[in-house]
């Protein structure tokens, strides 16, 4: 179950969803603007004012199938993200918190708002202390996927309106024990990817653990394809 929200040295001492022991540890903020700008288009970036001296990034970095997924726990910054068309931004909050303004919306992120998603467009974060998760995701796949959870006859058309704006899903009283159902789901799929004996032989790469998590990722987004078949 996720976190409530919990103070910077409590932050900061939680473990990482996985690679825990392999995290890469970065001080130099320059140096790990220069890596990001390999994986995003990053526009700026930077520690926030009070931080600069303090700087910690802590991360590690997992591949399922075309996904490369990174958690870690970073101390305050803030950067903007460029538009990125038919590719969306997902992060998830384990602790800590962060804001992003996108599209002339200000979205939180928190243990109890615990998923944000921008569908490809820019937007600027602030992060405070922060220990989660983040992802890009293909569009297209993602309405694909929900077509084929709904059914014979479902049309990934039906689901495009799903992620075509910005939003947080929050730990409301309708959904959240599904929620947390899912998100406990997600997170044992990370699992999968931090076994040591399951990396050792070939088995793994055979599950096709990025379609278990675009699967995840369509029931978060579409409630409507949790009725039972």
């Amino acid at each position: 179950m996720l976190s409530v929200p919990v103070e910077a040295p409590e932050v900061s001492s939680l473990p990482l969803l996985f690679h825990d022991e392999q995290a890469q540890v970065d001080r130099d903020p320059e140096a790990l603007a220069s890596r990001l700008a390999q994986h995003y288009f990053l526009r700026d970036f930077g520690p926030r004012l009070g931080y600069e001296r303090n700087f910690l990034h802590r991360a590690s970095t997992a591949v399922a199938g075309d996904l490369i997924l990174s958690c870690g726990y970073t101390t305050p910054f803030q950067g903007i993200i460029g538009e990125r068309p038919g590719v969306g931004a997902i992060n998830l909050c384990c602790s800590g918190s962060s804001t992003y303004l996108v599209d002339g919306h200000e979205l939180r992120l928190t243990p109890q708002q615990p998923l944000y998603f921008s569908p490809g467009m820019e937007y600027q974060g602030t992060i405070d202390h922060f220990n989660g998760l983040a992802l890009h995701i293909d569009l297209k796949r993602l309405s694909d996927t929900a077509a084929a959870i709904a059914g014979l006859g479902a049309a990934p058309r039906r689901f495009i309106g799903r992620f075509e704006a910005p939003k947080v899903i929050a730990m409301d009283e309708t959904r959240r024990q599904r929620l947390l159902r899912l998100l406990r789901l997600l997170r044992r799929e990370l699992a999968l990817l931090d076994d040591p004996w399951l990396q050792e032989g070939p088995e793994l790469s055979h599950l096709a653990i990025d379609d278990l998590i675009y699967r995840t990722l369509a029931l978060l987004f579409c409630p409507e394809l949790a009725t039972p078949p």
